[in-house]
């Protein structure tokens, strides 16, 4: 968060609890990583009004948001007040910033690397820690946050799959049929004992059918 909105919050809340709340951006969902910067978790902490820092992970291209980071104050978190207690507060998190260096270097692992950097950082000061998915989003601290499990989007695909091979047999079907009824109307001979009527009606009974199944198929496709 801004160092000067910061202030002014300090200032216009005084003794109120207020939460915070900013955004981290990124452009690709595979190399968004969760996790709380060493300045998110000093605002926090340092900020005895601050009960609640959110951060909400927000797609750059789309500007939608995937979920939301959140961390929260217990009744045990310790206060870090005056200027003493901030210096004692930055020297106590030196090592989680020490470690969010030490994961840039890293070539795989990252997520859980700084997951668990930052459960370890919560459980020191006690605080909660927990990630909100947005609707048709999941949340692994090993994977990140990815899209809505593999197995819902095969059945999805499952149930797109069988309709597409449905519509077409169904057109199809239906309309070769009707041609056989509706063909006796032409040659004059009748099908199992039917008469021209019914060989008729049912032959165009069954080319109806037909159409609207190929009208389904191609605007459905």
């Amino acid at each position: 968060m801004n160092v000067s909105l910061e202030q002014s919050l300090r200032e216009s809340h005084k003794d109120r609890k207020y939460s915070g709340i900013h955004t981290h951006r990124f452009s690709d969902l595979r190399k968004a990583r969760v996790f709380a910067s060493y300045d998110d978790v000093k605002s926090l902490l340092g900020n005895p009004h601050k009960k609640t820092e959110i951060i909400a992970y927000k797609n750059r291209n789309s500007g939608e948001i995937v979920g939301c980071l959140i961390l929260k104050k217990t009744k045990v978190t310790p206060q870090f007040k005056d200027r003493i207690g901030m210096n004692h507060l930055k020297e106590r998190l030196l090592s989680y910033r020490i470690n969010l260096d030490s994961s840039q270097q890293m070539n795989s692992g990252v997520q859980a690397y700084l997951f668990d950097a930052l459960k370890a950082v919560a459980g020191e000061f006690r605080f909660s820690v927990k990630f909100v998915p947005s609707t048709g989003y999941d949340f692994d601290t090993t994977r990140g946050i990815t899209y809505l499990k593999e197995e819902g989007n095969n059945s999805e695909h499952e149930e797109k799959s069988l309709e597409q091979r449905i519509f077409p047999m169904l057109a199809i079907g239906s309309i070769v049929a009707s041609l056989s009824f509706l063909s006796s109307n032409l040659t004059g001979n009748a099908i199992a004992d039917l008469s021209l009527s019914i060989s008729n009606w049912i032959g165009g009974v069954l080319f109806l059918v037909g159409v609207c199944a190929a009208f389904t198929y191609f605007r459905r496709r």
